[in-house]
């Protein structure tokens, strides 16, 4: 009689999902572009950032939109993070729909594979503190025009 091949939890998870390990090691192309992704949503964040918050509390409560947003979202579903992101950064409604940059992500990812889309977050909830770093000074150049949203 035949034994059943017993899986272990990421094997059983990957064929669940019918997606590869988020863990897996991407090309150095797609690294870069996964880095300059999460960048660019961090500078959008601060360009979208609630009025009626506090500007000096802006990077730690980016932080914290993208901890809590990694937390809820287990999938690939990277518009649901980004809304919740927008929501915990209390960004206005319409001027989020208005924001050129953030649908050219959204429009972007929309054709991505799921494998690229779960690194993206992969990428995100491991790298908090560099995302929130290197977001802050690409900030500081979309302010000075050095670059665009």
């Amino acid at each position: 009689m035949d034994s059943l091949k017993t899986l272990d939890h990421q094997e059983f998870r990957r064929k669940l999902l019918k997606l590869q390990d988020p863990e897996q090691h991407p090309g150095e192309i797609e690294k870069v572009e996964v880095k300059q992704t999460a960048i660019r949503l961090c500078s959008i964040l601060a360009h979208l950032f609630g009025d009626s918050l506090d500007r000096l509390t802006l990077w730690g409560r980016i932080g914290s939109a993208f901890s809590t947003s990694c937390a809820k979202v287990s999938d690939d579903d990277l518009d649901r993070f980004t809304d919740l992101c927008l929501e915990h950064v209390q960004a206005d409604p319409g001027k989020a729909a208005a924001c050129d940059a953030l649908t050219q992500l959204r429009l972007t990812w929309a054709v991505r594979t799921a494998e690229w889309r779960l690194v993206l977050l992969h990428y995100i909830s491991t790298h908090q503190y560099a995302v929130l770093t290197h977001g802050r000074a690409r900030w500081e150049q979309v302010k000075t025009k050095e670059v665009e949203l």
